[in-house]
């Protein structure tokens, strides 16, 4: 799980529920994030990198507007949110996105097994599913 959700405050989290867009993928397509999405349940490979729930995928695409997007394969249905974030986001949640940015890339390596703040970020996620669930 990439920690950037450990850094939200629960009003962002909240704004993140109220305000995200939900996304279902099917299996086996391939996908390219213009904007940042939250993983919420399923499984997502990239060239031998593999991401589920928590995830936050197009951080770097959005975050640095890169003109050439990472393709993901669908290997199993996926449940995730595009966030609009927009320009304030950048400095109202530097510190989030910097983690975002920072994890991706030492989720890279191989040796690569946990990262600071992933207990935090788990009970973050876990608050952001139980709104969705009182909302639907």
């Amino acid at each position: 799980m990439n920690p950037w959700i450990a850094h939200l405050e629960n009003q962002d989290l909240q704004w993140i529920v109220d305000h995200s867009r939900g996304l279902y993928l099917d299996s086996e397509i391939e996908i390219e994030f213009p904007k940042p999405c939250l993983i919420l349940d399923g499984k997502l490979s990239c060239r031998d990198r593999v991401r589920g729930g928590g995830a936050l995928l197009g951080i770097s695409e959005w975050y640095l507007e890169v003109k050439t997007r990472v393709s993901w394969i669908v290997d199993t249905p996926v449940w995730a949110l595009e966030l609009p974030l927009s320009r304030r986001h950048r400095e109202s949640w530097s510190i989030a996105l910097a983690v975002a940015m920072s994890a991706e890339i030492r989720l890279i390596e191989p040796l690569a097994r946990d990262l600071a703040d992933v207990e935090a970020a788990t009970w973050k996620f876990r608050y952001v599913l139980s709104r969705l669930e009182t909302t639907l």
